[in-house]
């Protein structure tokens, strides 16, 4: 299928649905970073079909477009700034942003190579702490919630002097 399309002072010419998607991708993509999980949903509901799809995805990586390592670092870096949390939810983050599992397990690899998982939820502890007045099983089922695991939480909460049972 093609449009018809024409810019001032050309003649109307037909523009082709693959470069239709091509130009929806590109737009698509200039707004924020995407995986390709992500731009291969966007086109589809476009009515892109698979094989234009997958052409637009392999022209978009080769121009450097789309990098779903580079995106998955750059969103998990950002995310643990604006909202610190364990690698568990992070992992289920990345992988809901459509990244593939061996991406994920290298990303939260690499961003946790460098990180103490207790000192980073010792931190979480905190600042709930300064914010709100939550009662200590209130707490846990936060630091659960931001993906620390349970030995994690049993440490930092020890060392807060807090007892889930207060």
């Amino acid at each position: 299928m093609s449009a018809m399309t024409r810019s001032p002072g050309s003649p109307l010419r037909a523009v082709s649905s693959a470069d239709r998607l091509a130009r929806l991708a590109v737009t698509y993509l200039a707004r924020r970073d995407r995986s390709a999980r992500q731009l291969a949903q966007y086109l589809s509901n476009q009515g892109g079909s698979r094989a234009e799809i997958a052409a637009v995805l392999r022209r978009c990586r080769e121009l450097g477009y789309l990098d779903d390592e580079a995106f998955a670092k750059r969103w998990a870096e950002a995310r643990l700034r604006a909202r610190p949390m364990g690698a568990v939810r992070l992992r289920a983050e990345l992988e809901a942003k459509g990244i593939d599992p061996p991406v994920v397990e290298r990303t939260v690899g690499e961003l946790y190579a460098g990180q103490d998982e207790p000192i980073l939820a010792m931190r979480v502890l905190a600042d709930l702490q300064r914010t709100r007045r939550l009662a200590p099983a209130k707490l846990v089922g936060t630091l659960r919630q931001r993906g620390f695991d349970d030995e994690t939480i049993e440490y930092v909460m020890g060392r807060a002097g807090l007892h889930p049972d207060d």
